[in-house]
C-alpha cells in the first residue's frame, strides 16, 4: 500500500496559493478540485473542509479522512503514469450530509477524471498541418 507522507501533502500557503492561481480546477457533487502540474516525481494533496461544511469537528475530521486514505489508494493507481499533480481538495457542505462509502466513490471517480485535466498540452492539429505544409513546400 501506498505511503502517505509529509512529501505527498502541500504544506505551505504558498503552494496553496499557486495551485488556487493555476484556475484549473472542476467540480464533483461533494468537492471541488483544484489542480496543478508540477515537476516533482510524486503527487501531492492538500485539504480544506471549513466549519461551512459542518460545525462539528468530528465531521470534518471523517471527511478529511476520507480524502487521505482515497488519495493513498490514487497513488498506487498514479505510479503507472508520469503525471505528477498538486490537488488541493475542497469539501461542500453535502459531504457532511452522506455516508463514507459515498464519499469514497466520489473521490475515487474523480482522481482518474483528474488526469485527463492535468495532462499536457499537445501541439494542436492546425500546428502540426502547417508544419507539414511547410515541410512539404
Amino acid at each position: 500500500m501506498a505511503q502517505f507522507g509529509r512529501q505527498n501533502r502541500i504544506l505551505t500557503g504558498g503552494h496553496y496559493k499557486a495551485v488556487f492561481d493555476n484556475r484549473l480546477r472542476f467540480h464533483s457533487r461533494f468537492f471541488s478540485f483544484h489542480l496543478m502540474r508540477n515537476t516533482a516525481s510524486y503527487s501531492r494533496v492538500g485539504i480544506a473542509v471549513s466549519k461551512k461544511v459542518s460545525k462539528l469537528a468530528v465531521e470534518r475530521n471523517r471527511i478529511k479522512r476520507q480524502i487521505r486514505d482515497s488519495f493513498r489508494h490514487y497513488l498506487e493507481t498514479e505510479s503507472m503514469t508520469d503525471i505528477h499533480t498538486d490537488f488541493v481538495v475542497v469539501a461542500k457542505f453535502a459531504a457532511s450530509e452522506v455516508e463514507n462509502r459515498v464519499i469514497r466513490a466520489d473521490l475515487d471517480q474523480n482522481w482518474v477524471q483528474s488526469l485527463k485535466y492535468a495532462k499536457p498540452a499537445t501541439q494542436s492539429g492546425q500546428r502540426k498541418r502547417k508544419a507539414n505544409v511547410k515541410a512539404g513546400a
